[in-house]
């Protein structure tokens, strides 16, 4: 199923650049290397139109990636492989997207949960990352990716928007 995830990733990232989606801002920020449309289209080995349209097709309807499941070390699936071109997009995780939840990917989490201690971390009442991908870790993406998810009710009681 996850024929080279490398290029869907690959894909995933040029059509948010080539897409005004909130996750083509968010990964043209992140891109540095001038050269990178052109490395990837070679990479592709097709032209930027069959490109735009193969990432059309991938991204079927979507505006964003939006996340919808809770995830774990030992987790595998699509969503992961979105969990991780997501934690990518933001430099937190480097190298091949495997649509595993490993321990590189529990560690870009830990540091992305980090970066946004006060709305991840605090209302759990807790200091340190878990590395989980539970409530207010995917509230958080999904708020940078534009999709609001609305009112969440913690396990402790505690609504965050």
């Amino acid at each position: 199923m996850y024929m080279n995830l490398k290029k869907v990733g690959n894909y995933l990232l040029i059509g948010c650049l080539f897409f005004s989606t909130p996750v083509g801002m968010v990964v043209a920020e992140t891109v540095q290397n001038e050269n990178f449309t052109e490395e990837v289209r070679e990479e592709m080995g097709g032209d930027l139109k069959s490109i735009r349209e193969g990432v059309n097709e991938i991204l079927s309807n979507q505006q964003c990636l939006y996340f919808t499941k809770y995830h774990n070390l030992g987790d595998k699936g699509e969503e992961v492989l979105k969990i991780q071109i997501f934690l990518a997009s933001q430099g937190l995780l480097s190298g091949v997207y495997t649509g595993y939840y490993g321990i590189e990917t529990k560690n870009a989490v830990e540091k992305f949960q980090t970066k946004y201690a006060d709305e991840i971390l605090t209302p759990w009442d807790i200091t340190s990352p878990t590395g989980y991908w539970y409530k207010t870790t995917r509230n958080k993406a999904n708020e940078i990716l534009g999709c609001n998810e609305g009112e969440v009710t913690l396990d402790n009681g505690q609504k965050i928007n």
